[in-house]
């Protein structure tokens, strides 16, 4: 373990530096300082981390709000140098990884990394004539269908979700499912994160039951980390419950889907397939499409997504189901006068 002799001191300092020091107000208090260092296995007096502080704040852009008692220490936001030094094509990923990241995930989980995007942009402000630098300005990522904003997901809901996955612990949370207008106390076991386009889903099984399910994080009201260890269902694994087709929310259930479709969806659907026994055959120029596919709230969407460019021929239960839903959707515009 680390001790506070000379010969650490610049480790110490450096880890203040990289992963303990805030980037914004109201910033973090020396003694707070102190106890997250001693968490990494740096022991200090507060007064030490209060003379680091100082020195460093003379050399490097760190600020000091001195607002309110106790004083918090926090990167300058105007902050051009970077602990440690980045690398130009780190930058340059940064800052595609930004773009991405904020359209999808929600901005509590992107609190860790505002830092290393702020270097990232700094870095790329610095050197706007190097060619490489330029490669942000050439790329972009521009989801797929309609660019709905993330959720909001409170960061005390989140913090206890991460505690929970990491230390295996069951958790007690207020939760709302999406047909219900209360938020119920839910008593659960956590077991995977995963996210699903701008959505965040915590796959966990309630107290008592064996199957995992899918809990929409923003639904969460609170969230408290309880001291009886994970019970992990026999053979459950993130892999297993992706390919069961439960994130789908219609678990273990295919299909064999076949549609007409139009000669701009044929393109469409021949450049990126549903499945991999997918066939589309032409006759007479009707094309007609094959495919073993997952029968979910996905698939329902999509399908009528497509409107007249495409027609359900099989299975007769999903065709039936499309017909009644265009039917009263179309009696819905009708009855607008």
């Amino acid at each position: 373990m680390p001790s506070s002799n000379a010969g650490t001191t610049i480790a110490r300092q450096l880890e203040m530096m990289q992963h303990i020091l805030p980037h914004r107000r109201p910033g973090k208090s020396a003694s707070q300082i102190r106890s997250e260092l001693e968490a990494a296995g740096y022991v200090v007096t507060k007064r030490t981390v209060e003379r680091d502080l100082h020195e460093l704040s003379r050399h490097f852009e760190i600020d000091c709000n001195d607002k309110g008692i106790p004083h918090g220490w926090h990167w300058s936001p105007k902050r051009g140098k970077d602990i440690p030094c980045m690398e130009l094509s780190e930058a340059v990923s940064l800052g595609l990884m930004e773009d991405v990241l904020r359209q999808i995930m929600p901005r509590t989980f992107l609190a860790a990394l505002e830092g290393r995007f702020a270097t990232a942009r700094g870095k790329l402000e610095a050197l706007p004539t190097v060619p490489h630098a330029q490669w942000k300005n050439l790329v972009r990522y521009q989801p797929p269908g309609m660019p709905f904003l993330p959720p909001h997901v409170a960061p005390e809901v989140l913090s206890a979700i991460q505690v929970a996955l990491v230390e295996q612990k069951q958790m007690q949370m207020h939760y709302r499912s999406v047909n219900q207008t209360k938020s119920q106390p839910y008593h659960v076991h956590p077991l995977s994160l995963i996210q699903q386009g701008v959505r965040s889903y915590l796959i966990a099984t309630k107290h008592g039951e064996p199957a995992p399910r899918m809990f929409a994080m923003h639904r969460m009201q609170k969230a408290k980390v309880l001291d009886e260890p994970v019970v992990i269902p026999a053979g459950y694994s993130l892999d297993s419950f992706i390919a069961s087709g439960a994130t789908q929310f219609d678990p273990g259930h295919s299909i064999k889907l076949k549609a007409k479709i139009s000669d701009y969806l044929k393109v469409l659907l021949e450049e990126t397939p549903l499945s991999k026994d997918q066939k589309i055959t032409s006759r007479g120029g009707i094309h007609t499409v094959t495919a073993t596919v997952q029968h979910s709230w996905q698939l329902d969407f999509w399908l009528r997504s497509q409107g007249p460019a495409l027609t359900v021929v099989q299975p007769a239960h999903l065709r039936k189901k499309m017909i009644e839903e265009l039917k009263s959707s179309l009696a819905s515009y009708e009855s607008i006068k």
